[in-house]
């Protein structure tokens, strides 16, 4: 058969080349072999242990958001070990949310509970001085501090 008498849209198959004769893959009757001893690896992801420390981490922080982070870790935990990747991803970007929200809120909490007692000081000190240099300036005199009291 020549190049000329094929079919239009069709070419004469290639002779194998040396790596494809060592590796087993040639065509033999139109069909390819599929090669010998061939391993199928699946990648898994390595579990991340950091999901699990954040979400202790952040049950200390805020017990409302880290109970359900720790929770979700391990959750993500299982999954991971039965091989649900899918799942796995999912439980443990919500666990690492939830953990990194606790510890945002701890943060902000601390930061508006010093502003409360730098306020508060201000304002006992403001009145403590005012308390002192009010009962001391309405009576005159300091000496037996009876004319003070008004019955």
């Amino acid at each position: 058969m020549s190049y000329n008498e094929l079919p239009p849209g069709t070419y004469p198959a290639l002779p194998p080349s040396e790596n494809q004769m060592e590796a087993g893959i040639y065509m033999e009757d139109q069909q390819f072999k599929q090669p010998k001893n061939v391993v199928h690896t699946i990648y898994t992801e390595p579990f991340s242990t950091c999901t699990l420390v954040t979400s202790v981490c952040s049950v200390f922080c805020c017990s409302v958001l880290g109970i359900p982070a720790m929770v979700c870790a391990l959750m993500s935990y299982s999954d991971h070990a039965a091989n649900n990747m899918v799942s796995y991803r999912s439980r443990k970007n919500t666990a690492c949310c939830l953990a990194g929200t606790a510890m945002a809120a701890m943060v902000v909490g601390f930061i508006i509970f010093c502003i409360i007692i730098g306020v508060s000081y201000g304002y006992i000190m403001t009145f403590i001085e005012k308390l002192y240099k009010g009962g001391s300036d309405e009576g005159g005199s300091d000496e037996g501090g009876s004319e003070n009291y008004n019955y």
